[in-house]
């Protein structure tokens, strides 16, 4: 009956996980669908936005340049002019038109430089404020191919732009699109012209653009797309993403960045990481539904075994509780009655008197030891336990400590020794922290070792500079099969040693743990021809 219950038991649980996995794996195909979808359309608002970001420092440099040109003395413009040319990375050349068209600066006539000649060549046509545009046309004089859509377009703006540039006073900016490249131009056109000239203006260094224009976009892609910044060229000037955008990586879509730079674009690309993503992504949904299966089942078997170290500890708790009570009872009970016959004055014997006030004296340290363990206990739990490193003279702590406890231990059944060496051995250590984890053992020498009769405590130094406390006994020592959790919270051994003594299980808990926090130790050996050995480890620090 028991192993069919068990059969059924499992049974009712493997099939229904097996069906959930199915559907989870189901909604994990479609939710990755959505993700990509969600993913793409975000990447295209964040292709947007970078085109926005663009457009606006295009237009911020616009703006701030045409101030700076409109802000130059007219005594100065030449010179003005001239060294913006020389000095100012943007500015790639400079002009000066005179009352009949013909530029001022550069000077036709003076011996001019390549890109000089080139600038003139290129906008010839505008200072002279021609209307016609005449379409290229082939070697032999008949007329060029049919252009495309994208040369249509820069034709358009050519045209568009001669014809209603420099006919009134103003300033502004001209693209210009000469040999099928853009180019950008500042001009400016005084309401009364003086000193021979009509309009000025300078032509902007597209390498310095893109240079200022390569920080609007993100320095990092989404995994799986990359964005990229495209002249008008339709090449890739600029790219942000993991992978190199080659001939086949799949465009996306692409924002233009006109009017401020016509014919260049933000473009979005699918990388091969975004299929990649896809396949990894199914791969994961199958790993994921057979874990989600793999984790029931697991977690079906681990549940009992669960619910019964709770059990355990809740025992164990339960226990701590009630010798905690017991500890505290006693001492009070002792405490009360002895300080009730004090006060009522029945104990006319001096001697008594004496013994009932250090019985209440000895009573109150013991609950001293008590609460403190307690508090400790729950300090360290909560990570709350704060210690005060200082250094300490070891062999004259011992000395102290031992000699307050002697009575105390005696009067347990023990006879106690002390083997101190004659030099000091001086550790940085919490002292506070050092006497509570030394008191909790002897406690327990006292508690379960007095049928040895005999206690010794030795002090021995280490090669590192640090020192070890021995504490030896005769007592009954520790089974070996509770070596192992000896040190562990609310334990204790078998009934046989731990029956007529009463305790909490902390003390040897809490000297480890406060030892270990200060990087010292606390072990359990055997001790040869019986009994047991506490070591505790103390380092130099």
């Amino acid at each position: 009956m028991r192993s069919r219950a068990v059969f059924l038991y499992w049974l009712l649980i493997f099939v229904p996980t097996v069906i959930t996995g199915a559907l989870l794996a189901r909604l994990l195909r479609h939710e990755q669908e959505r993700l990509t979808r969600t993913a793409q359309t975000a990447a295209e608002s964040q292709a947007r936005l970078i085109a926005d970001q663009v457009s606006a420092a295009v237009q911020d440099l616009e703006n701030g340049l045409l101030a700076q040109l409109q802000a130059i003395p007219r005594d100065r413009l030449r010179s003005t002019l001239e060294a913006w040319e020389h000095d100012n990375p943007l500015v790639r050349n400079v002009f000066i038109l005179g009352p009949d068209g013909n530029p001022l600066l550069p000077e036709p006539g003076q011996s001019l430089t390549d890109e000089e000649r080139a600038f003139l060549r290129r906008y010839a046509a505008f200072f002279q404020s021609e209307s016609a545009w005449d379409p290229p046309r082939g070697d032999l004089g008949e007329p060029a191919p049919v252009p495309s859509p994208r040369q249509e377009v820069r034709r358009s703006l050519a045209q568009t732009t001669r014809v209603q540039k420099l006919k009134t006073p103003g300033a502004g900016w001209l693209p210009w699109v000469s040999d099928n490249r853009l180019h950008l131009l500042a001009w400016v056109r005084p309401a009364q012209a003086a000193d021979g000239y009509t309009a000025y203006g300078v032509e902007i260094e597209m390498a310095a653009l893109l240079a200022r224009l390569v920080g609007a976009l993100p320095p990092h892609a989404a995994p799986g797309y990359a964005y990229a910044l495209m002249d008008d060229a339709d090449k890739v000037v600029h790219q942000r993403g993991a992978e190199e955008i080659v001939a086949s990586t799949r465009k996306l879509t692409t924002i233009s960045l006109a009017p401020n730079l016509p014919h260049w674009e933000v473009a979005l690309y699918g990388t091969g990481a975004t299929a990649d993503a896809s396949r990894g992504m199914a791969l994961l949904s199958g790993t994921l539904a057979a874990l989600f299966i793999a984790a029931i089942v697991a977690g079906a078997t681990l549940l009992l075994g669960q619910a019964r170290r709770h059990m355990r500890d809740a025992q164990r708790k339960s226990s701590f509780v009630s010798n905690v009570s017991h500890e505290l009872k006693t001492p009070l009970t002792t405490v009360r009655l002895y300080a009730e016959l004090l006060a009522a004055d029945r104990v006319p014997d001096e001697a008594k008197r004496r013994h009932y006030l250090r019985v209440i004296v000895e009573e109150s340290q013991r609950l001293t030891r008590l609460v403190n363990n307690v508090l400790d206990f729950s300090r360290l739990d909560q990570h709350r336990k704060h210690y005060r490193v200082e250094p300490l003279e070891l062999r004259r702590f011992l000395s102290d400590m031992l000699q307050d406890q002697r009575r105390r231990i005696e009067e347990a059944g023990l006879q106690l020794e002390a083997a101190l060496p004659d030099v000091p051995i001086t550790v940085a250590i919490d002292r506070d922290a050092l006497e509570q984890a030394m008191l909790n053992l002897l406690d327990n020498a006292a508690k379960y070792a007095a049928a040895g009769g005999k206690l010794r405590v030795e002090l021995v130094p280490r090669p590192d500079g640090g020192a070890a406390i021995r504490l030896l006994d005769r007592g009954p020592g520790i089974p070996p099969e509770h070596r192992a959790r000896l040190f562990e919270t609310f334990y204790r051994v078998d009934d046989t040693l731990t029956s007529s003594q009463s305790g909490t299980g902390l003390g040897l808990s809490l000297a480890r743990r406060m030892l270990r926090e200060l990087g010292g130790e606390v072990r359990f050996e055997p001790r040869e021809g019986g009994g047991a050995v506490f070591i505790v480890e103390l380092s130099r620090r």
